[in-house]
């Protein structure tokens, strides 16, 4: 049975979520996270849902940014750019906590919104 997760994101973000253009979100791996599994729905800023198509996880913010396409996670932004961003956004020591990396699927019921792979 899947469960239902409450995250936050930047408003600057959201729409990226909700056109499909992002399809990756990062977080540490705090305890909070690691609960969540393949296949539970996020709801985001208590308006867009997605539901947790993959999960995959690095020992470091670096390792995931070697291995994430930058274009998945934020729109537009170089890899560099991506990186510093994510290290002022994100709070905690990634290498004690890890970072998990969502993959994140359209759930098709919400008016207007199209698949990442559309």
């Amino acid at each position: 049975m899947s469960a239902t997760h409450y995250w936050y994101v930047k408003s600057f973000v959201l729409p990226f979520i909700v056109d499909g253009s992002k399809d990756l979100e990062l977080r540490f791996g705090h305890d909070v996270f690691r609960q969540v599994a393949v296949g539970d729905v996020v709801i985001f800023n208590c308006q867009c849902q997605r539901r947790i198509m993959a999960i995959r996880e690095y020992r470091s913010l670096a390792e995931a940014m070697a291995n994430e396409a930058p274009q998945r996670i934020y729109p537009g932004a170089t890899r560099d750019d991506l990186f510093a961003a994510l290290r002022s956004f994100l709070k905690g020591d990634d290498t004690r906590l890890g970072v998990l990396v969502f993959e994140l699927q359209s759930m098709s019921t919400e008016k207007g919104e199209k698949s990442p792979r559309d």
